[in-house]
């Protein structure tokens, strides 16, 4: 889809979530911008999901366990490594 629209970055992201078998207590998740990629993958409890229903409100940050993130620089920042 990318090749076709070119968003820009920021401009389409997609949430994934996979199911789990029903004995599993938490889903793993993927968050990914359409023009740059993978931005951060994790895993979030069910339990904590159930708790939130229907809608998030005011509850704070969603506490989830992330495995990879791509780390954003700021516009000038030397390049460390």
């Amino acid at each position: 889809m990318q090749e076709h629209c070119h968003f820009s970055e920021g401009e389409l992201r997609v949430v994934m979530i996979e199911s789990q078998p029903a004995q599993v207590q938490r889903q793993h998740y993927r968050i990914h911008d359409a023009a740059t990629g993978l931005i951060e993958e994790g895993y979030v409890r069910v339990a904590d999901m159930v708790d939130r229903q229907p809608w998030l409100g005011g509850s704070g940050p969603f506490p989830v366990q992330v495995i990879a993130a791509r780390v954003r620089r700021s516009a000038g920042a030397p390049v460390q490594g």
